[in-house]
């Protein structure tokens, strides 16, 4: 079993789907799920799958949904003694979306993720157990993301999250062990646009592993020995919805089992075929 930590986004997904086509500016009969979510809590919970210790360090409000979060959370087996109770409402994403599936409208209100402090995260820091592993996710504050790849001593894998949140993490790719941007995201953070030259780019700046999914086309994956494109694997789903969180998770598992990057890309992919298999079925 390995311990490892995951610095992320933790939050309470409400997720309504009409059940007709949408009236805007009216009341929509439909169905509404409530779930735990953030993309460190999906990342934590898919390492538990694995028979990880998981330790998820995020943000926790101070109302009623806090609650009710933590409880989940201890249900999956992600463990939050080192979740840091903050003033403000328990993060919440909120989406609508049509009779056929597509997001109409979301809202997130991620306050209480962004206020995590240097002091806060320092003090978690020095009293956390010894981990084999660390993930990050860039919902976290740019300072936040540089306290922990500052102070934390295990391996560190970054999950860029989307583009915009990316640029949180441009200045800290030397103190990166790993890194899983997808495609976009990578030419952003970059500035390239061949899977190729932004694994040369993330390698050149200290990252030691890289690996950029690219959907249909599969993963690139890079160390300062090789690159190679790994082809998609093929199987039936009606949802792609928590792959990129299940690949990660399982490249991460891998690595901290002192896997190789070829070999950690191709666990990562059996990792979210069998996720999108089990939530499909």
């Amino acid at each position: 079993m390995q311990r490892i930590a995951v610095f992320g986004g933790l939050s309470v997904d409400i997720l309504g789907k009409s059940a007709h086509p949408l009236i805007m500016k009216d009341s929509n009969i439909g169905k509404v799920n409530i779930s735990s979510g953030g993309v460190g809590h999906n990342i934590a919970a898919r390492l538990v799958d694995m028979g990880n210790k998981v330790y998820l360090v995020s943000a926790l409000g101070n109302d009623a949904l806090a609650s009710w979060v933590y409880e989940q959370c201890a249900q999956e087996g992600i463990d939050l003694s080192y979740a840091i109770t903050v003033p403000y409402a328990c993060p919440i994403y909120l989406a609508v979306h049509d009779i056929d599936g597509d997001m109409a409208l979301a809202l997130n209100d991620m306050r209480a993720t962004k206020s995590l402090s240097k002091e806060q995260l320092l003090s978690v820091i020095n009293e956390m157990v010894e981990v084999d592993y660390c993930v990050l996710d860039t919902n976290l504050s740019e300072e936040a993301l540089q306290t922990i790849c500052t102070h934390v001593e295990a391996p560190i894998m970054l999950d860029p999250v989307s583009i915009e949140k990316g640029k949180r993490a441009q200045t800290l790719l030397g103190k990166l062990t790993a890194i899983k941007p997808n495609l976009i995201e990578a030419q952003s953070m970059t500035g390239m646009q061949s899977p190729k030259d932004c694994a040369k780019y993330f390698l050149d700046h200290g990252v030691k592993n890289v690996f950029i999914s690219m959907g249909q086309y599969g993963v690139y994956v890079a160390d300062q020995d090789r690159g190679r494109q790994i082809p998609a694997l093929t199987f039936p789903y009606t949802t792609l919805t928590g792959a990129g969180d299940a690949m990660c998770a399982g490249i991460v598992h891998a690595l901290a089992c002192g896997a190789d990057a070829i070999e950690a890309a191709h666990f990562g992919q059996e990792s979210s075929k069998a996720f999108l298999t089990n939530i499909n079925n």
